[in-house]
Order: C-alpha cells, then sequence, then structure tokens
C-alpha cells in the first residue's frame, strides 16, 4: 500500500467540543474552536467557560458557542409544538440573548424533519438543523 498525503483543507474545518460538565467546557476554551452544551446547561457552564477562554488568554468572539436540542430518541417528535417551529427567529434571537452564538436541532422523526427544513430558512447561517433517522 503507498499512502499519498493529500494538501491540507484550508482553511481547516472547526474543531467543536460537546461539553456537558465544567471540566468539557474548560477542555472546549482551551482547545476548541466552539462548544456545544445542552439548553438547560448554558448558565451554569457560560460562566465556566468564559473564565477559562480568559485563563487561556483567548477571546470570547474567536470561538461558537452552540445550544443543542436532542429530543426525540424514541421516535417523538420532540420539536413539534415547540418554539422552533412557532416562531424560530424569536427562538433563536432569546437564546443568542442567552450568550449563544447558534443551534444545533436534531430531527428524529419525518414530522420534524420536514419542519426542519422549514425553519432553516428563516433561522438564517446562525442554525443547524440535522435530521436523523
Amino acid at each position: 500500500m503507498c499512502g499519498r498525503p493529500l494538501p491540507a483543507p484550508g482553511p481547516p474545518p472547526p474543531i467543536v467540543i460537546g461539553g456537558q460538565s465544567s471540566a468539557g467546557a474548560r477542555l472546549a476554551a482551551r482547545v476548541g474552536d466552539g462548544w456545544t452544551t445542552r439548553p438547560d446547561l448554558l448558565e451554569r457552564l457560560g460562566p465556566v467557560f468564559a473564565e477559562a477562554l480568559a485563563v487561556a488568554g483567548r477571546d470570547r468572539h474567536a470561538v461558537s458557542v452552540l445550544v443543542g436540542w436532542e429530543g426525540g430518541r424514541a421516535g417523538q417528535d420532540a420539536l413539534r409544538g415547540s418554539p422552533w417551529v412557532d416562531a424560530p427567529r424569536e427562538t433563536l434571537a432569546e437564546w443568542q440573548a442567552r450568550g449563544a452564538d447558534g443551534i444545533v436541532l436534531a430531527a428524529r422523526t419525518a414530522a420534524v424533519r420536514s419542519s426542519s427544513a422549514a425553519m432553516r430558512p428563516s433561522l438564517g447561517p446562525w442554525a443547524l438543523c440535522c435530521a436523523i433517522g
């Protein structure tokens, strides 16, 4: 077998670290290009992330903070009837005011996948809607 290295991609893809604990938030602050956490943890772990950025001498605006909604694992429509479906722009603005730069919505059923596809244009570049399953 002969290996032929390809040129490195430019720019390199960002490394976003999922951290659902203080240690995860600190790790993301030290070495990540971004940090993602659940909505129920942002308020508690956001200050830990910010402090770790300061200790590492990193600028908050140089990294991304993403909040991810993971529901619907049992085939349930976790987003149906949620503010993300009913008022996506307003809900995004609320989470940005809380410190999130963007969001990740996981769509695990056909109904939610179609809802997330419809929401994507109204949310703009700050949202990633994933179709899973």
